[in-house]
């Protein structure tokens, strides 16, 4: 039974547990009106801070993955930057199960603005690894949000829209 509650805490929390997220992108290739979609798995970091000016209701925390613009999604996600995904816990256990579907936009932040230096603090802080990488960082901003879990009752989903 999918629900329409305000479930905006439940999805933070959940998106503060993980650090991997898959995204899909579309672009249009060279050939004639073909389209040609590409997955990827990338880390990520949230954040507390509303870049906005002016605050969102219910507000869905927005991630940040670092990815060299070499790669297939980069390259695509310049050329159309809506984007579908998932983010799911690891388990083996049904009763554990727990993720989110989603739909997003994904936003190549320049590093001449003002929030890119402190994104990419937090995100080596957390990947310390990135400390040898230059590569930009990326925003996705949801603006739907299917997010299942199976406990405490099995199959319960919420859904959330910006």
């Amino acid at each position: 039974m999918t629900q329409l509650i305000d479930s905006t805490e439940l999805i933070n929390e959940f998106l503060k547990k993980q650090f991997i997220l898959s995204i899909t992108c579309q672009a249009k290739t060279n050939e004639d009106k073909e389209t040609a979609l590409w997955s990827a798995n990338c880390f990520y970091v949230t954040s507390n801070k509303r870049w906005e000016k002016t605050p969102l209701e219910n507000p869905i925390l927005d991630l940040y993955f670092m990815s060299s613009m070499k790669t297939q999604h980069a390259k695509m996600l310049l050329s159309n930057p809506f984007v579908s995904g998932t983010i799911a816990s690891s388990t083996r256990e049904v009763k554990d199960i727990e993720g989110i579907q989603y739909l997003a936009k994904a936003l190549c932040i320049n590093e001449t603005e003002k929030r890119y230096q402190e994104l990419l603090a937090q995100y080596q802080f957390e990947f310390p690894e990135a400390k040898r990488l230059v590569q930009p960082l990326w925003q996705l901003a949801f603006y739907r949000i299917k997010y299942t879990r199976n406990s405490p009752n099995f199959g319960e989903k919420f859904l959330w829209t910006r």
